[in-house]
């Protein structure tokens, strides 16, 4: 026997209702864009179109196009840092062979 009667203090949940609405992300037209947003604020000869040209230039390198230039000054700065890792290293040792063996005697005596 089954019981179908409703008692009157007792609610029941109702299911619960969203109110969601699906949204396309379309990548590429987000890039167009944010590109053309960028091309109007460029264009002008205010200092706001001058400072967003320079900062720009500056994010994406644009001041450094010529590739063989790019590969000369990173090849510059790979030397420097080799230099310094190697002169760092030498001196390293130089302290160990001529400071270290003092160093044990010293703790040795006293």
């Amino acid at each position: 026997m089954a019981f179908n009667f409703k008692i009157p203090f007792i609610k029941v949940p109702k299911h619960q209702r969203f109110n969601y609405k699906p949204m396309h992300y379309d990548a590429a037209k987000e890039d167009l864009e944010k590109r053309v947003k960028r091309a109007e604020s460029e264009q002008g000869d205010s200092i706001d179109a001058v400072k967003s040209r320079i900062s720009s230039k500056l994010r994406t390198g644009g001041f450094l196009q010529d590739a063989q230039l790019k590969r000369k000054y990173q090849r510059k700065s790979s030397l420097i840092t080799f230099g310094i890792v190697v002169i760092l290293l030498i001196l390293a040792c130089l302290i160990i062979v001529f400071y270290l063996p003092e160093f044990i005697q010293k703790i040795e005596q006293g």
